[in-house]
This record gives structure tokens, sequence and C-alpha cells, in this order.
């Protein structure tokens, strides 16, 4: 296993090439609608290289409306988006993100 760290405001095509990642895992990203455009297309590209690759997103929803751009901008790069499972109480989500199929396009 290798952990490595990612800065999605760097992060582009031709850099891709060196890393396939298994598994992206993040908390706490979604905070400033700066960050989101960077946020999304380098989980997208790093999904793109290894479909079966997943990425888990939690995230503390501070800023409902800063959230809901990003699960917008989620929806909008062709990622399927799912809630994981959990205690209800907390105000904490955590997603989970993959590639859609050109079949479920």
């Amino acid at each position: 296993m290798k952990i490595e760290e990612l800065d999605w405001n760097q992060y582009s095509m031709e850099n891709n090439h060196q890393n396939c990642f298994d598994c992206i895992l993040a908390a706490d990203v979604v905070y400033d609608p700066s960050v989101i455009e960077n946020l999304v297309k380098t989980i997208r590209i790093i999904l793109q290289k290894n479909q079966q690759c997943t990425a888990y997103i939690a995230n503390a929803i501070r800023n409902e409306s800063t959230y809901e751009q990003f699960r917008k901008a989620l929806i909008q790069s062709c990622l399927d988006v799912r809630s994981v499972e959990m205690d209800t109480s907390q105000s904490i989500e955590i997603i989970q993100l993959t590639i859609l199929s050109k079949d479920s396009i």
C-alpha cells in the first residue's frame, strides 16, 4: 500500500500518467466554492484512468449551498454519486464516487 498527497489545484492529465490510484480518500475538502472545480476535475481524471478506482469523500456540511454546488458538479462530470450509510445524527456525509459506465449515461 502506498499513500500519496493529492493536490487537486496542481493536478492535470500530464501528471496523471505517473499514478494509477486504487482508492481516493478525502475528508473535509468541500469548504470553499473556489476549490470545487479543480477537486471534481481531479477526481474525474483519476477515476477515468482506472475505472476500478473508487473515491470516498467525507464532509462536514457547514454550508448547504457550497455542498449542493459540489454535488451538482459531481453529477455534471458524469460521476456516480452514492451516499454511504452511517449514523444520521452526525452532520457528516460520506459519499462514494465511481465513473459512470457508458451504458448508464
